[in-house]
């Protein structure tokens, strides 16, 4: 980054979240370099979220037989392939190193093939949100200067309370809902009655601003730990959720709020960060995931 500058902060929050997974589970060499310029082409190629942040380009994608999206899953096994040839001393990347294992005794081509695709389905699977979660969180920082304050003294705890809360606003998640008892749902022209045994589905954003009084506003003491502190004023607390809840709940949870937390940390120690203009608003087609910006959103950074 140098020392002083101007970026999209989501361009820049998704090359971070590239590098910060490729170094965890990529293989040497993979996070550094032309290797990982490579591995980021291929996998902003490979995004599956598209099919949920913008559903009206998956026509396109379905026409094309997957065209682009199988060169790019080509690329990255390239890479990777190389990776898993380079020599790895005992203790350095043991994620990688573990998705290699599960390989051992197959030929060298299928191995190389195996290995490659475990890499991209965990990376995909991670950072499909991480990077717009990380975003909002370093966004809501940079306008609430109490709390960016803190995170700078250190105190990680509260970093993962606004990481936690800024998921929260974010989400535009779909939720499944069993209806146990009937439900009169009242759209204004109509009333409907739901009959118990359906499914409906809602959508976070409603839910997680509109369930209690005061939801729609960013307050990191609304989480106690991974759970939210007056949760048992809610009527059921599943009406708000960052990450989900019981057996429900993302299984990248611990990793995302950890390197949610790092690297805000580290920004925020390192450099001033200002917002250029008005704050992004989230793109409105989006129907699932953490949101992403309608349009631009540009940051200042200088060194401190």
């Amino acid at each position: 980054m140098g020392g002083s500058g101007t970026v999209d902060v989501f361009a820049l929050t998704r090359r971070l979240g590239h590098r910060v997974g490729l170094a965890a589970w990529g293989g040497p060499g993979s996070a550094q370099g032309a290797d990982f310029d490579r591995l980021v082409a291929g996998f902003d190629a490979l995004d599956g979220a598209e099919a949920f942040v913008h559903p009206d380009a998956m026509a396109h994608v379905a026409a094309s037989g997957k065209a682009a999206e199988r060169a790019a899953l080509a690329e990255i096994a390239s890479v990777v392939g190389d990776a898993l040839a380079r020599p790895r001393t005992a203790g350095e990347h043991p994620l990688f190193t573990q998705l290699a294992a599960k390989w051992e005794g197959e030929s060298p081509e299928i191995g190389r093939r195996g290995v490659a695709c475990d890499v991209a389905l965990v990376h995909i699977a991670s950072m499909s949100n991480l990077f717009a979660a990380l975003a909002w969180a370093l966004l809501d920082l940079v306008e609430h200067p109490a709390e960016r304050d803190r995170v700078r003294a250190g105190d990680q705890a509260r970093a993962e309370q606004c990481a936690l809360e800024s998921t929260r606003l974010a989400q535009r998640s779909i939720m499944s809902r069993y209806v146990l008892k009937p439900v009169e749902l009242d759209t204004g022209d109509v009333t409907y009655t739901i009959a118990p045994g359906t499914t409906i589905a809602t959508l976070l954003p409603l839910t997680n601003t509109g369930a209690a009084p005061g939801l729609a506003t960013w307050e990191p003491d609304r989480w106690n730990g991974w759970r939210l502190a007056d949760g048992n004023r809610l009527p059921v607390p599943e009406l708000v959720t960052a990450f989900g809840h019981g057996r429900h709940t993302c299984p990248a949870q611990p990793f995302a709020l950890a390197a949610m937390t790092a690297v805000v940390t580290r920004l925020l120690t390192t450099y001033e960060i200002c917002l250029l203009g008005e704050a992004p608003r989230p793109e409105r087609a989006q129907i699932g995931g953490v949101a992403r910006a309608d349009g631009p959103c540009l940051i200042t950074y200088a060194l401190r």
